[in-house]
């Protein structure tokens, strides 16, 4: 499977507008996009740039990272 890719905008409540981007690969769904996450308990603003999902062709691979050395059949992660 090729690389795929769709790009959108996404518009809140209050007018602040979001570029979203979508790739997809064989084993790998990636969303590119900028958010600002602050307050609560946050002491500073975090920017949230992209969160991607990856698997594996069989239920005994697809992680990236291993927990007490095992595999799992996918993983989330994000860049900030």
């Amino acid at each position: 499977m090729t690389e795929r890719s769709v790009g959108f905008n996404l518009e809140t409540s209050n007018k602040t507008c979001y570029a979203i981007n979508v790739s997809l690969t064989k084993y790998t769904l990636k969303f590119f996009l900028i958010l600002e996450v602050w307050g609560g308990p946050l002491s500073k603003m975090y920017k949230f740039e992209q969160f991607h999902f990856h698997w594996g062709g069989k239920d005994s691979e697809g992680s990236e990272h291993t927990v007490d050395g095992k595999m799992y059949p996918a993983e989330v992660g994000s860049k900030q």
